[in-house]
Parts: C-alpha cells; sequence; structure tokens
C-alpha cells in the first residue's frame, strides 16, 4: 500500500501497538540517559511533552481548532479551520504517511483526506451544499475508503457520479 494510508495504524490493535512503541521508546530513551526511576520518568516526560505540546499544539492545532468551531456552532470559523489543516497536511504527504509512527496517532484516514471531509461537513453546515458535494466527491475520489464523506454525500443527495448526458443514446425513439 502506498499514499497517506501506508503507515497509518487502521485498528484498535494496531494504535496499541504503535502507543506502546512510543511509551517504550520514551522509557528506554529515559533509561539510556539515567537510572530507572529517573530514566522512567526522564522518558515519560519526553513522550508527553512530544505527543501533547508538539503534536496537539502544532501540528493538529487547526483540526483542533476546527473541532472546538463546530463544537461551539461555529460552521465558517470551523470549514476554515479544517481548510488550513488539510493544507498543512497536503504540504507535507510524509508526515500523514507516517501519521502512526511520527505522530503516535491511530487515525484511520489520513488528516489531509480527513480535514477535507470535515471542510465538506462545515461547509454543508453553512449551507454551501456544491462546495461540499465537490469537497466530498474530491476526497472520495482520493479514498474511496473515507466513509465520512460517502455518508455526507448520501445525505446531500449527491448526484450519482456517472450523470452523463448520452446525447440521445436512450432516446425513446430508438427503442422499436
Amino acid at each position: 500500500m502506498t499514499g497517506p494510508r501506508a503507515l497509518a495504524p487502521t485498528s484498535p490493535l494496531r494504535a496499541a501497538q504503535v502507543s506502546l512503541v512510543w511509551g517504550a521508546c520514551g522509557i528506554l530513551g529515559g533509561l539510556a540517559i539515567a537510572p530507572a526511576p529517573l530514566g522512567v520518568g526522564l522518558g515519560l516526560g519526553a513522550f508527553l511533552a512530544w505527543r501533547l505540546g508538539v503534536v496537539r499544539r502544532v501540528v493538529l492545532r487547526h483540526h483542533h481548532a476546527g473541532m472546538a468551531a463546530l463544537r461551539a456552532g461555529e460552521p465558517a470559523r470551523a470549514a476554515a479551520a479544517f481548510a488550513r489543516s488539510a493544507a498543512y497536511f497536503e504540504a507535507r504527504p510524509w508526515l500523514d504517511a507516517g501519521r502512526g509512527l511520527l505522530l503516535g496517532s491511530a487515525a484511520r484516514w489520513s488528516y489531509a483526506h480527513a480535514g477535507r471531509s470535515n471542510e465538506a461537513t462545515s461547509r454543508a453546515l453553512c449551507g454551501d451544499v456544491d462546495a461540499a458535494r465537490r469537497l466530498a466527491t474530491a476526497v472520495l475520489a482520493a479514498d474511496p475508503s473515507m466513509r465520512p464523506a460517502r455518508a455526507l454525500l448520501d445525505q446531500l443527495g449527491a448526484e450519482p457520479a456517472f450523470s452523463q448526458d448520452w446525447g440521445g443514446l436512450l432516446d425513446a425513439s430508438a427503442i422499436p
């Protein structure tokens, strides 16, 4: 498998494995620096500083801002935040592809696709149904397994993907 989902955990077991590896690396790193009690503390402190400080407050800041805006009932602000989140990860595909290892994330879908899907949902809540359809369709073209985008299209009553003008091929007069 290639692309943004290549290294991402896709099951609770995989997510637990990623967390255990991260925690073990932190503890072992701390033990390499200091004796057991202090080393464990240093390792866990480094892990928490990375996960809560860098990952949550820097890397995922736009995603969290979008979720907070949705909870506050501000879908326009949420849409803008999700668009920034998607753009951040689209500019750094290596970070999105390695999110399990680099970010300690158990996210099933890429943050770029999730950002665009959340942006589509926010646009739909704002009443911009056409933009929501466009975004959700683009997400599904990039990742057909993205269920939230498919559910949004279903809820919006999306046009079928292959609604084309067949140029009169099925004209009633052509049927004997």
